[in-house]
């Protein structure tokens, strides 16, 4: 129930400060910094928990993994931030 209260905000704040008026795709870029069934449940419960709320603009997510590597991980937020990411959840 925490976790849903905070994704639930932060995806609130993410809408209703995002221009509404756009009609482009707002980018998410979900961190995974490694492999793990417990990251997995936090990946999916975002998803859901976006779901669940009613959508003010369109997004999409991109799930990058670092399989542990920091480097890898720079590379990927990097990445993510050249191709015009709006908000990253790490």
């Amino acid at each position: 129930m925490f976790r849903s209260f905070f994704c639930s905000l932060f995806i609130l704040s993410f809408c209703f400060t995002s221009a509404v008026v756009a009609a482009d795709k707002k980018i998410i870029g979900l961190i995974v910094p490694v492999q793990h069934a417990a990251l997995v449940d936090i990946e999916e419960g975002f998803k859901e928990e976006l779901k669940a709320l009613p959508q003010v603009a369109p997004y999409e997510i991109k799930v990058m993994n670092a399989q542990g590597d920091n480097q890898l991980q720079l590379a990927l937020i990097q990445d993510l931030v050249q191709k015009g990411c709006d908000i990253f959840v790490p």
